[in-house]
């Protein structure tokens, strides 16, 4: 039996397929002012007009009744989000949203294995605005040993995070994250067009570092974040020794250790006092001049981080509870070649418990 129609999810759904509400109201052969008050949730559509709703959307007629609610952009103060346009932002939050929706009907039957503590709340007034200080607080809280952090994403996912990867369809956002509400864990969102390790590596630890600083947005948030990935991939006590006789072959050495880029490790080299602005800026050029600001010359692609939890929580649908592919894509209120699109069928090992 269908429950109550959900507005906000029309508009995923509409987002999501890039659809305006001209182009959608034209195609259901009704006025943009009855689709907009539907949307508005000032009125319901008619028996008749749900399914034509959901056949031109591409959705099972149910994917309209999930109780989502319909989040703004997140706020963000960098230069190259801000180039993104409404559309390609409703569209990403659109997909965002759909992994919620899948991610709430799972959480009712599977518990995630959580091994660590929740990313801790701190104020970075705190610790006098040290965001060093802060970033060694959540690798104690999350008794990471000294020295690099093998797998990142691991981290997080042994956090309670969920790392949710997807092809945002712009290059201008590597990722974003949401803090845990509405019973959800918190989330970081991963553009699969990034491929580079070491540039995954720092997106995921700038998204931690909103996670653990970022409850409210201020203006210096981007800038924090930037420093704590840094001082969390390399603390200060750890990485400081390192940047003696100083060199692009060390740093191309320090890059296959340390697993983040040599602009960062020459970066972090000058915010410690490790090296001149001068020699940064010379470090910096040399790069440009070799193209390996685009490009690095060593490469981490074999150390590929992947995240697990939704394709776990998935398979565990499947291998423990039973359910066959149609199951759920009723679940879901989706067809399959969505759902094939976000859970890609690679079993991963599964480290879940399933739920009386």
């Amino acid at each position: 039996m269908f429950r109550q129609f959900s507005p906000e999810m029309l508009w995923v759904a509409r987002s999501l397929r890039r659809m305006s509400q001209t182009q959608l109201a034209n195609r259901l052969q009704i006025s943009q002012a009855r689709l907009s008050k539907i949307e508005a949730g000032i009125i319901q559509p008619t028996e008749e007009l749900l399914p034509a709703i959901a056949q031109e959307l591409h959705f099972r007629e149910h994917f309209f009744s999930h109780s989502e609610l319909r989040r703004i952009n997140p706020v963000s103060f960098h230069r190259k989000r801000q180039k993104l346009s409404a559309g390609d932002w409703e569209a990403i939050n659109a997909r965002a949203e759909v992994y919620r929706v899948t991610l709430t009907e799972m959480l009712r039957s599977i518990e995630l294995a959580v091994r660590k503590v929740a990313p801790p709340q701190i104020d970075p007034d705190q610790y006098d605005g040290r965001i060093d200080d802060v970033a060694v607080a959540v690798r104690q809280a999350w008794m990471i040993p000294r020295g690099p952090i093998h797998d990142v994403i691991r981290a997080c996912e042994d956090a309670g995070i969920v790392v949710v990867a997807f092809d945002f369809g712009t290059e201008l956002i590597d990722a974003f994250c949401q803090h845990a509400s509405d019973g959800l864990p918190p989330l970081i969102f991963l553009n699969t067009k990034v491929k580079e390790i070491d540039r995954i590596r720092f997106s995921v630890c700038h998204e931690v570092g909103h996670l653990v600083m970022h409850r409210i947005p201020n203006k210096h948030m981007e800038d924090q974040a930037n420093q704590f990935a840094a001082s969390f991939l390399m603390p200060a006590q750890d990485i400081q020794h390192s940047f003696r006789q100083m060199s692009l072959d060390k740093l191309m050495q320090l890059k296959l250790y340390w697993k983040v880029s040599m602009q960062a490790l020459a970066r972090r080299a000058r915010d410690l006092g490790e090296i001149t602005e001068r020699a940064f800026r010379y470090y910096m050029v040399e790069m440009s001049k070799r193209g390996w600001r685009s490009r690095e010359p060593v490469s981490l692609d074999k150390d590929i981080e992947k995240p697990t939890t939704l394709r776990q929580m998935y398979f565990a649908h499947i291998a423990e509870l039973k359910y066959t592919f149609d199951d759920i894509c009723e679940l879901f209120g989706l067809y399959g070649d969505d759902v094939e699109d976000m859970y890609p069928q690679d079993r991963p090992r599964l480290r879940l418990a399933v739920s009386n």
